[in-house]
């Protein structure tokens, strides 16, 4: 009962805060055009690609249906100042197990041999391997597509962070927390050469 409330406080005020959340925004990635291009800009949209059984494109409506949510607590430094917040999202081993992860049953450990890479509108990128989100090998990184920052106790928008950003507790600094998600890749090691 208290996930669905907060599901819902969280829709509603980021439905009513900012309404461009509900609408239909364009992903900066068209099937139509072979690269990414970096406009920069608030993402309304992004897709999951590469090695997945089902590539699909996400926006705010997709991410609060998908169930369990999580809110974290995330603190880390930036240049010589430090960072601190409440996010609410989905796991980034949840929304790929929603796309489904491709793996190769001939290949031994081949979700192993994998590796998530996370382009924001800017071409900003973090990249994760999957031993890292795969809660059966380290289960303890909490990578997450947060959609919504807590701010005196009530879910807000991530402003000019886009709709979905990354937010990743284990990390001391801020590398690898990509703002406005444009792009989500599923990559595999090449295999190794005779």
């Amino acid at each position: 009962m208290h996930y669905r409330v907060t599901q819902l406080l969280v829709v509603f005020a980021l439905l009513t805060a900012c309404p461009a959340f509900a609408q239909d925004g364009s992903s900066p990635i068209s099937s139509g055009e072979p690269a990414f291009t970096c406009n920069g800009g608030v993402s309304r949209s992004f897709d999951v690609t590469g090695d997945v059984i089902h590539p699909q494109t996400f926006r705010l409506k997709d991410l609060l249906a998908i169930a369990p949510s999580t809110t974290v607590q995330d603190y880390f430094v930036s240049g010589s100042s430090t960072t601190a917040g409440e996010f609410s999202g989905v796991l980034l081993w949840d929304l790929l197990n929603l796309v489904g992860i491709q793996v190769d049953p001939a290949i031994k450990n081949d979700l192993d041999r994998k590796y998530i890479v996370v382009t924001g509108t800017d071409c900003y990128q973090g990249v994760f391997s999957m031993g890292e989100i795969d809660p059966t090998l380290s289960g303890s990184d909490q990578v997450t597509v947060a959609y919504a920052q807590w701010v005196r106790g009530k879910p807000s928008g991530l402003g000019t962070n886009g709709f979905a950003r990354i937010i990743i507790p284990a990390d001391k600094k801020g590398a690898r927390r990509v703002s406005n998600i444009a792009h989500i890749q599923v990559v595999s090691v090449p295999p190794p050469t005779p």
